[in-house]
């Protein structure tokens, strides 16, 4: 049997589904497990008709989809969650990128402990409507909402000074809203958008607001996704002058952020500056070309987690220079020449 005759096969699988289907008034659980193993013999048949190789291949096929399935939806359903439930009624919380996904989770559930919230985000319309979902959730009134572009450092700097002008404390800033494309794109500066978005704006931001932050004894969350292990930094490339990939482009920038936090952790810690800077295991960039919306989502919502854990667990406080994921510190070495 050829492999086209078994997809015409398949075709006709789904097909008599979709008919049976259709026709509910007359739907008969027994009916339909009936002939659902009718069915079920009929496809073993064909494949037992295949040869050797295609047996083969289409049975390792078979595995290695139901191993990664497996894994996926017990991941989903076995997400760390947050155990402290510590309130944030007089904490002042910068989130940026949180008109959706990990961003949009996280300031959901500081508003539901009490914080008051800055909402960053690039298009204002969508965070109004973030904003208004949050409110309606959480039935929160302090909330407010500003804009950033985190590819462009003028915008950064203009969100930093709004925070400084009207905030006289900063508890929390969480930096969220990574992106991931698969084309070469610069802003009008001449940086990577990968480069500016996912590390130098959230650089920037960091500094511009330390004093600010130091005075409550802040924290500071910057996004790292898994996505670091395959990094390669080349300082005479790492704005993309020589060549470009788009995984690479990524993955540097999430390993950049890494970097600087424990840099800046390390910096604090000389200088008496009391202030925690980790990373969060965000898993799920913007913009990701993924078509499996379910193999995204449990990604969102571990990072989201881990980001709330961090912003009010006293693990956020007591560690610095750490990378979390589910919850959890990782410890690990960095490689000399990327600390370098």
């Amino acid at each position: 049997m050829s492999a086209s005759s078994l997809t015409t096969l398949v075709y006709q699988v789904l097909e008599d589904i979709r008919i049976l289907l259709s026709s509910l008034q007359d739907f008969s659980p027994s009916y339909f497990l009936l002939w659902l193993i009718e069915k079920c013999f009929c496809v073993f048949g064909c494949v037992r008709r295949l040869g050797w190789l295609g047996q083969t291949m289409l049975g390792c096929t078979s595995l290695v989809v139901w191993a990664l399935t497996a894994a996926k939806i017990n991941r989903i359903f076995t997400v760390q969650r947050v155990a402290s439930s510590e309130r944030m009624d007089h904490k002042t919380v910068l989130v940026t990128g949180c008109n959706r996904g990990c961003g949009l989770m996280v300031a959901t559930q500081l508003a539901a402990r009490g914080a008051t919230l800055i909402l960053a985000c690039r298009n204002m319309q969508k965070g109004e409507r973030a904003m208004q979902r949050i409110r309606s959730i959480t039935k929160s009134d302090r909330l407010s909402l500003a804009r950033v572009d985190l590819s462009d450092m003028s915008s950064v700097r203009h969100l930093a000074n709004q925070v400084l002008a009207n905030q006289t404390k900063l508890d929390v800033l969480i930096c969220n809203g990574s992106v991931s494309l698969t084309r070469l794109y610069r802003t009008e500066s001449g940086l990577e958008v990968h480069f500016a978005t996912n590390y130098l704006g959230f650089f920037l931001l960091s500094n511009l607001l330390l004093s600010l932050i130091s005075t409550s004894d802040g924290r500071i969350l910057l996004p790292a996704s898994g996505a670091m292990w395959s990094a390669d930094i080349q300082p005479e490339n790492f704005n993309s002058q020589k060549k470009f990939l788009p995984r690479k482009a990524y993955a540097n920038s999430q390993l950049a952020n890494l970097v600087f936090a424990k840099h800046l952790a390390r910096k604090c810690q000389s200088c008496g500056v009391s202030v925690s800077v980790n990373c969060f295991d965000n898993e799920s960039p913007r913009t990701s070309s993924s078509p499996f919306g379910l193999w995204s989502m449990s990604g969102r919502v571990s990072g989201a987690e881990t980001a709330t854990h961090q912003a009010v667990s006293a693990d956020g406080k007591q560690s610095t220079g750490e990378y979390f994921s589910s919850c959890r510190p990782l410890k690990f070495q960095l490689k000399p020449m990327t600390t370098s």
